[in-house]
């Protein structure tokens, strides 16, 4: 009787050290070819969100900045967060639609050693455009490197903030004690462009200071709105992993670190 000798399979991942380059604009990162790791400086242009189904509205709706004009604070919010992974960043929707050449749900979180996902409130995956002066590429950026780039404010801190603020809009609470709607908390306090006024931040500021329940939801808010301010901002330094095989528009560079360049 002749024994066949069969082949083992494995069940784990062997981390492969990834090769590192430093670009020195964005038109080098985009022209890369291999997968690696790549650092860069560049200026925030936008946030797309990359959502499919047909209720979602026009195509121009999901871009966050001419949004932010309209004031339509809480339904990008409802956008930006829903129920899924902390570890992975995968959303726990069954009518998610395959958007990043994955499948709707994933059964098995393959960053945890247990397999299993941990489920809470999350940062949807969304694409942040950013440029320089040669080129503009979308970065993927997935619900921990979303929680870097609005200031360390996790998904559960902006919607238990903007629930409670419904709660108490709808007792009635609608004063100027910072419990107003957003409609009456921005009005005189922005530029004519949107964009939080000097007198608004130091306001914010200045509530904190003096003991006042910190509103992560506006906070939050204010955050997007000087992120997306195009000729005010400084370049940022963002770390990247590229992966050759995927397409710019199905995230070919997965955002991994972000820093703020020291002047």
């Amino acid at each position: 009787m002749v024994l066949q000798k069969r082949q083992l399979v494995k069940n784990w991942k062997v981390n492969k050290e990834m090769k590192y380059q430093e670009c020195i604009s964005v038109s080098l990162v985009s022209s890369l070819t291999i997968s690696c790791k790549a650092t860069f400086s560049a200026s925030v242009g936008e946030i797309f969100l990359p959502l499919t189904s047909e209720s979602d509205g026009e195509k121009d709706q999901r871009f966050i900045r001419r949004r932010l004009y309209m004031m339509e604070y809480d339904k990008i919010m409802e956008d930006l967060i829903c129920t899924g992974c902390k570890l992975c960043g995968f959303p726990m929707n069954m009518e998610e639609r395959n958007v990043f050449g994955q499948i709707r749900v994933s059964l098995y979180c393959q960053k945890s050693s247990s397999r299993l996902h941990t489920l809470c409130l999350i940062y949807r995956k969304f694409m942040l455009y950013v440029w320089d002066e040669s080129e503009c590429i979308p970065l993927l950026v997935t619900n921990n490197c979303a929680e870097i780039l609005f200031g360390n404010i996790t998904a559960e801190q902006v919607y238990t903030c903007y629930r409670d603020e419904k709660i108490q809009s709808s007792n009635g609470r609608n004063s100027d004690d910072g419990t107003s709607t957003h409609a009456k908390a921005s009005k005189g306090g922005e530029s004519s462009d949107g964009t939080p006024s000097d007198q608004e931040v130091n306001q914010r500021l200045n509530n904190i200071k003096q003991g006042e329940r910190t509103d992560f939801y506006k906070i939050w808010v204010i955050l997007l709105k000087m992120l997306l301010r195009h000729e005010s901002n400084s370049p940022l330094k963002f770390t990247v992993n590229v992966n050759s095989e995927l397409s710019q528009e199905n995230g070919r560079f997965e955002l991994i670190g972000m820093t703020m360049p020291c002047v």
